[in-house]
């Protein structure tokens, strides 16, 4: 005789992990452009030798240029869709706590250098 809790408590966290995964790749996909954007925000390797060297600002119209060159993995209906997306990512309070979060990290590598 199957143990039916048993059974379904299996389907439950098989679905909980796709779901999971789901998410996960999604919020990757997401990260894509930001990331790409970020890199380009950082100073050259050669710059080390002036050790206040910080990440450039953040800046909302030249992320849309790069994303518009480069677009997202994320499949949007329409370039105006994907913008409207992250414009509203931007004005969020998620985004300041992630962009700070970057700016320590990558404050953090330079001055590793």
């Amino acid at each position: 005789m199957v143990n039916r809790f048993s059974s379904n408590h299996h389907l439950e966290q098989e679905s909980a992990l796709a779901l999971r995964r789901h998410f996960a790749s999604r919020t990757t996909e997401f990260l894509v452009p930001l990331n790409r954007y970020l890199n380009t925000l950082i100073p050259a390797a050669t710059s080390s030798m002036f050790p206040t060297q910080r990440m450039k600002r953040f800046n909302e119209n030249d992320f849309f240029v790069t994303l518009k060159s480069h677009g997202s993995p994320l499949p949007f209906k329409s370039n105006g869709k994907q913008r409207e997306f992250y414009e509203r990512w931007f004005k969020s309070p998620g985004f300041g706590v992630w962009l700070a979060k970057q700016e320590e990290l990558v404050e953090a590598a330079l001055r590793q250098r």
